[in-house]
């Protein structure tokens, strides 16, 4: 058995794996049919490189051009589980071959791995696939372990009954906000309620203004421009298309400690929004009113703020038993 050797690094199996290959390359006993005994022999094989594989120094992994493969296949999974979350009724291959560009043969095989792995299900009528809750059911055994919904939702369901509109909590991960709870307190009329688990919009969101506020203009300029602004074709007719336009807005913020929007994030729609700080005193999550303009305006917003300021202290003090908040803060 050779050594396996790469520009700058070289690494030799053990004796067991020598052995291993050698005995797959003899041939595989009890099979008669020539084209299954190659089958099963390549099986084989690959499950013994793979192995070695593993046991290689990671410096070992970028000469041979091993590490940027599996990245590569782990980035294409992430995409097709972020298309499928995506479209809760499903997508067909051809559709998903579409948004992602990528051989079909490459997204099929990535869709059997997910199909066997019970994180994808495929309807055999219609040809589309769905994620399974395996997935879901992760994210919701994390925030419950971390204590964010067994602690917020009581407390976000009493502002939502004092404001009568959507309250929502939006927790910080890294250098983005991603909704994680919410509670409806609209009982009649027009219910907004968006989707949770969506990273928040930084430029155009009372919760992402709010959060920019606490940072220098330099750090601001930064996020948002890896971000990305809201457009108003995609977002509210009056969302900041500029920093020239977006900056003033966090100024206010700076200056009153919660930021409003109104025709920004969506259209017609308003939104207040505050910092939830950790005990250290960094900004662990952004607590949020939401509703339509025709409720929702400035002389209402201005008679919630009491509510929702006390509300975020409220959820400050109990971050302190939550490890996803007390993580959260950058």
């Amino acid at each position: 058995m050779g050594v396996f050797r790469g520009s700058h690094v070289s690494y030799t199996p053990s004796i067991t794996l020598q052995r291993r290959l050698s005995k797959v390359a003899d041939g595989v006993s009890g099979v008669d049919d020539p084209h299954e005994n190659e089958k099963v022999k390549t099986v084989c094989i690959l499950k013994t490189v793979f192995t070695i594989v593993s046991h290689l120094p990671i410096s070992a992994l970028k000469p041979l051009g091993l590490r940027q493969s599996m990245s590569a296949v782990a980035e294409r999974i992430l995409r097709v589980l972020e298309e499928l979350a995506n479209s809760p009724e499903g997508m067909t291959l051809s559709e998903l071959t579409a948004v992602l560009d990528l051989p079909i043969t490459a997204i099929h095989r990535l869709l059997a791995d997910l199909i066997e792995q019970d994180y994808v299900r495929k309807d055999e009528r219609r040809g589309e696939f769905t994620l399974t809750m395996k997935l879901p059911s992760l994210g919701l055994r994390f925030l419950s372990a971390g204590g964010v919904v067994d602690i917020a939702q009581p407390i976000l369901e009493r502002l939502a009954v004092i404001s009568g509109e959507l309250v929502r909590l939006a927790v910080v991960d890294g250098e983005q906000l991603v909704y994680v709870a919410k509670a409806q307190g609209a009982r009649e009329g027009l219910r907004y309620d968006p989707e949770m688990g969506r990273p928040v919009t930084l430029s155009c969101s009372a919760a992402g203004i709010s959060w920019l506020a606490g940072k220098s203009d330099e750090e601001v300029m930064r996020l948002v421009a890896a971000q990305g602004f809201g457009l108003p074709a995609n977002f509210g007719p009056s969302a900041p298309t500029t920093f020239k336009t977006l900056l003033p807005l966090i100024e206010t913020a700076r200056k009153n400690g919660y930021a409003t929007t109104q025709d920004m994030f969506l259209p017609a729609m308003s939104s207040l929004a505050t910092t939830v700080t950790t005990g250290n005193g960094d900004v662990g999550a952004l607590l949020i009113i939401a509703g339509p303009m025709s409720r929702l305006t400035h002389e209402r917003m201005k008679e919630l703020l009491p509510a929702l300021m006390s509300t975020a202290a409220e959820l400050s003090e109990a971050s302190s038993v939550s490890p996803v908040m007390r993580r959260a803060s950058i």
